[in-house]
């Protein structure tokens, strides 16, 4: 038995502004090339590129329903990935009011239309027990648009998600008797 190693690298960038915020990133998968070969012959694991942006705009009501604060986000995205020669890219927005999520994306294989295309819709609901937890639950329906493609059929996928807010896997470190401070603070990953 061989083992290969193989890494990963990859690069965020957040951006926040008024009502605004962003993430731009790009990864480079297979550094070292691993022999994926299952004989004696060589058989390099081709590289994967994959670069991706995602917006989300916040809209927020000060009265809603019961008085409640209700809130509008618009999370479009768009993710482009390349390994050999295979690229696929996927292009769409995520929508959020109060506590429904509904999305729909568009993939394909080029940025021709004529070729593999599917289209994926999503929805949920978030679930809040308290200001610290909440419970996600989600819906997605993909189906392929292109008619040579239609024996795959239509694909269904059920999430349910658990978040806990103000839970560290790691304390923040303590240099003498002060505690580091967190200088851009935390990330925040795109709600959907």
């Amino acid at each position: 038995k061989v083992t290969y190693p193989d890494f990963t690298a990859g690069m965020l960038m957040q951006f926040k502004g008024n009502n605004i915020s962003g993430v731009i990133g790009g990864a480079l998968h297979h550094l070292t090339r691993p022999n994926e070969s299952f004989y004696e012959s060589t058989a390099p694991l081709p590289r994967k590129y994959v670069v991706h942006f995602d917006l989300i705009w916040e809209y927020e009501q000060s009265r809603g329903y019961y008085r409640r604060a209700s809130s509008f986000k618009i999370n479009p995205g768009f993710i482009y990935q390349n390994q050999a020669s295979l690229s696929t890219f996927a292009l769409g927005s995520n929508f959020y009011f109060t506590n429904i999520y509904i999305g729909l994306w568009y993939k394909n294989e080029s940025f021709d239309y004529d070729t593999y295309s599917s289209f994926s819709f999503m929805g949920g609901l978030r679930i809040p027990f308290s200001d610290l937890a909440r419970v996600k639950l989600m819906y997605s329906y993909d189906f392929v648009i292109y008619p040579e493609y239609t024996f795959t059929g239509p694909t269904h996928e059920v999430s349910v998600i658990i978040e806990f807010d103000d839970i560290s896997l790691f304390q923040p470190r303590t240099i003498g008797r002060a505690r580091s401070r967190d200088v851009g603070g935390s990330m925040e990953c795109s709600p959907f």
